[in-house]
């Protein structure tokens, strides 16, 4: 959905709002935790789902905060595979978006995997942006 924006063209914003409201829809159940965080963090309201967007593009992660607090959904960001992993093991995620030419050998594949390789994330929903 923002690959465009990455080459000078124009992002579709409305069909990026409607995939922010499917993630809303889908991850609106609170949870605990999974493993307890040195500082807690901010509370999080009823409906409130949270998701890990990994990103090198700092204006990609603002705007992904932009729209999570529009439709109700906490964005947590990162800009590397091991910023991600550190706020996966403080933070319970829902699911995460990862930008498929991450930095490293193997990209958004292997942060990824990283992910997935944490204590309790084994099944952690996954979506790639190109």
């Amino acid at each position: 959905v923002l690959k465009p924006g990455r080459s000078g063209g124009a992002v579709d914003w409305t069909a990026a709002e409607k995939a922010f409201r499917e993630l809303a829809e889908l991850a609106s159940v609170p949870v605990k935790p999974a493993v307890p965080a040195a500082k807690a963090p901010a509370p999080m309201l009823p409906t409130e789902g949270v998701l890990l967007v990994v990103d090198e593009d700092a204006a990609v992660l603002a705007e992904a905060e932009r729209l999570g607090r529009a439709h109700v959904v906490r964005v947590l960001t990162a800009r590397t595979s091991d910023e991600a992993r550190v706020l996966a093991r403080r933070q319970w995620v829902d699911g995460a978006l990862v930008h498929m030419h991450l930095g490293g050998p193997l990209g958004g594949i292997e942060a990824a995997h990283a992910l997935r390789a944490e204590e309790g994330l084994g099944m952690l929903p996954l979506a790639f942006t190109g």
